[in-house]
């Protein structure tokens, strides 16, 4: 069993873990800065990728302008191998209530399009043919 899905299950199966207009599905990773959860926009559906900011420093003014300066840059870019930004916010007292505390209020988050095939990280360190390199800088 997943990390995500037990956390996940410690919750009151009546309860949803709810990030603004997204419901949290599962955590499908983690790091250094914080997770990235699956999730799925309540009215319309879509699969995204939530990444929570979860360190110490994520709650310092200083920190959440760095935080929303860096989610325009990249909602500013448009390529087809670059997820696209939806969202992004701070989490509320329901998400901390919701997920008893693992989440906390006034954690930043940013919501983008779900990567379906995967992270890069799993490629780290592999020599890849340049017609493999070029698709994934340039595109097709």
């Amino acid at each position: 069993m997943s990390d995500s899905r037990y956390f996940l299950g410690d919750l009151d199966p009546d309860e949803e873990l709810i990030v603004g207009p997204f419901r949290l599905l599962e955590r499908i990773g983690t790091g250094a800065m914080g997770e990235v959860w699956r999730g799925r926009h309540h009215e319309q559906q879509t699969e995204v990728a939530v990444k929570v900011i979860r360190t110490d420093e994520a709650n310092s003014d200083g920190f959440r302008r760095a935080f929303r300066h860096e989610v325009r840059s990249m909602a500013a870019m448009d390529h087809p191998f670059i997820a696209r930004v939806l969202d992004y916010g701070e989490m509320d007292e329901a998400a901390e209530d919701q997920s008893l505390g693992h989440l906390q209020k006034g954690s930043p988050y940013c919501v983008m399009e779900l990567a379906r095939f995967g992270s890069l990280g799993r490629l780290k360190g592999q020599a890849l043919p340049w017609e493999c390199v070029k698709v994934l800088l340039v595109g097709l």
